[in-house]
């Protein structure tokens, strides 16, 4: 579960004044690597980015309150499995924990960040979504494998 305290290996580190408003957590059946390729990829254009590649985690820094930060972990085939029970078909897939967290790191008016960004507040569950499904369909051919995609459906007579 993401954590409200600092995180110093994060890129320039949270401010020491900061509150976590937002987190987000969901599982892509991608490995890390090809999930923060395609991250990187999408925020290479956005203003205020800074990449720690061997962390796997990228940081947003926007205006005077709004601080996104993206995490990429490797999620074991046996995450969310209790010890001492079947893995069986409910066990977790191998692949991919993205974690989303949006930081209010105002020094001053830092009681006004929530309110100035309460539209970014009120997306932030809709675009994380959008962002998995972005990420899932574009490695798409990874997750089903190149030798599925050319076979396609059979032809019936």
């Amino acid at each position: 579960m993401p954590s409200s305290q600092s995180h110093p290996a994060l890129p320039t580190g949270r401010p020491p004044r900061h509150t976590v408003l937002r987190s987000f957590a969901g599982h892509l059946d991608a490995a890390p690597d090809a999930v923060f390729s395609a991250i990187q990829q999408k925020m290479s254009a956005a203003p205020g980015v800074t990449v720690d590649a061997s962390g796997q985690e990228i940081v947003q820094q926007g205006g005077w309150w709004y601080r996104g930060e993206y995490r990429v972990m490797a999620e074991p085939a046996d995450a969310g499995t209790d010890a001492g029970t079947d893995a069986g078909a409910d066990a977790a897939a191998p692949g991919t924990r993205l974690e989303y967290e949006i930081v209010n790191v105002a020094q001053s008016w830092h009681w006004a960040g929530p309110i100035a960004g309460r539209r970014v507040l009120a997306e932030a569950p809709y675009g994380f979504h959008a962002l998995l499904s972005e990420i899932e369909a574009e490695l798409w051919p990874e997750l089903v494998g190149e030798s599925d995609l050319d076979a396609g459906p059979a032809d019936e007579d």
